[in-house]
């Protein structure tokens, strides 16, 4: 079975606890190499996973390991400038959300990936669930009638690290992107955005010692999908851990409805409504292995097999301007428009 070489840059938790035992186990990676800034912890990653060679810098990894896939897993304003060295060194890229924390960078990462006839792509990957392509079959199919409302929801009480909280991260970034890629797949390109943003705790204790929020941590958007069809999105780092987490996204049609179960990032499933009919019809309930972190080793098995992935760089883009829009749109108090697209429908005909 052909493989694909990846090179890993970032060596913390989330690199540890999901996306090195992911790719590990996929019979079509190969990890050639781990970089971390911290020598004993890309040291120790490295053991742990059985990866020859460690590094401390992107730059030396790129020059002296011979990959094609870098798997980028470090924090959040680190995403474009290493995107950028690994897209000029060749590579194609897998990048965690988002691509970047600008729409100019983000714009300059897609043109150099195009440029070079390589792949850029980011997290989330929660189009390749099961329960995210039965979803897009009763929309797409028509099931429901005109999707003409949706709405979508993911927050909790604020994640482990202080970079999170500062300029470049910050909730909607870290958990609201997962909602707007879902919608967004669902209902195609959005065309603008209203929303409402800012800092519900100024101050947080984060890992013993207290800083100062400068990212938001309250978010609310509406997207405006075309057509009189709307989209709502509520994310934050500031909800209780026993709030509703049963059905986090709903699909409201002119025929019926769709309810998720469990978060786009975690799915269970979804419920259908149609019209005339009595309760509900639950379906996709067996994720078949997926997990919010195989969008790596989903990319390295395109690769390899010659596939061309569901997931793309301009929906990655998009995701990106229609973030960034919304923070926009909340500071000036306007409905700002989103001039981004992206090939839709995600699996088959429109």
């Amino acid at each position: 079975m052909a493989r694909t070489r990846v090179g890993v840059v970032g060596c913390g938790g989330v690199s540890e606890g999901a996306y090195l035992p992911n790719l590990a186990a996929s019979a079509a990676v190969q990890v050639e190499a781990v970089c971390d800034v911290d020598p004993e912890r890309a040291r120790r990653a490295a053991q742990r996973h059985g990866v020859a060679r460690a590094f401390t810098d992107v730059d030396a990894m790129l020059a002296r390991a011979d990959f094609e896939l870098l798997v980028n897993l470090t924090p959040m304003p680190l995403h474009a400038p290493i995107n950028r060295k690994g897209l000029r060194a060749g590579r194609h890229v897998w990048c965690e959300k988002p691509i970047a924390t600008s729409l100019a960078d983000g714009a300059a990462l897609l043109e150099e990936a195009e440029r070079r006839g390589l792949g850029l792509y980011g997290a989330p990957n929660c189009v390749l669930s099961p329960t995210f392509r039965a979803a897009a079959k009763v929309v797409g199919g028509g099931e429901i009638g005109k999707v003409c409302a949706a709405r979508a929801k993911y927050g909790h009480g604020g994640p482990h690290a202080e970079w999170f909280y500062k300029a470049g991260g910050g909730a909607l970034f870290d958990l609201g992107v997962y909602n707007v890629t879902t919608l967004t797949g669902l209902l195609g390109p959005a065309r603008g955005v209203v929303a409402l943003s800012g800092v519900a705790r100024p101050r947080r204790t984060v890992a013993g010692a207290e800083i100062t929020v400068e990212a938001d941590d309250n978010t609310m958007l509406l997207l405006d999908f075309g057509d009189a069809r709307f989209g709502s999105i509520m994310t934050g780092f500031v909800y209780p851990p026993e709030h509703d987490r049963r059905a986090t996204i709903e699909l409201l049609g002119t025929g019926g409805a769709v309810s998720w179960l469990g978060h786009d990032f975690a799915p269970r499933g979804i419920e259908v409504s149609r019209a005339g009919a009595t309760g509900w019809e639950t379906r996709a309930t067996d994720q078949e292995g997926y997990h919010w972190s195989c969008g790596a080793s989903y990319v390295a098995e395109c690769l390899a097999s010659g596939t061309r992935p569901a997931m793309t760089g301009p929906h990655a883009y998009h995701v990106l301007e229609v973030m960034l829009a919304a923070l926009d749109a909340a500071r000036t108090a306007r409905y700002v428009p989103v001039r981004s697209s992206f090939p839709w429908p995600v699996y088959g005909e429109a």
